[in-house]
């Protein structure tokens, strides 16, 4: 029984990233994932954004999906 919820944490774990992953990726201007380390090796590098679709990652799909992810889990916890 412990080792089915192990096995269903991990996978549940792994969809949540690859849905993240795709949320962030999809949209109007769509962002690749090498654009994706870029934007976030300059940031934590104190740089701006060297192109629009980093700034469209870091400012507006990050944050978004970050928080949808927050509101999830606080919707969960008080549910149970």
């Amino acid at each position: 029984m412990i080792v089915q919820k192990r096995y269903l944490f991990i996978i549940l774990s792994i969809l949540l990233f690859v849905v993240l992953v795709i949320g962030i990726e999809w949209g109007a201007v769509r962002v690749q994932h090498d654009e994706m380390i870029d934007a976030l090796q300059n940031y934590f590098k104190g740089k701006t954004p060297s192109s629009i679709h980093e700034g469209v990652f870091l400012y507006l799909r990050l944050p978004r999906v970050l928080l949808c992810v927050m509101a999830g889990g606080l919707l969960s916890l008080s549910g149970v």
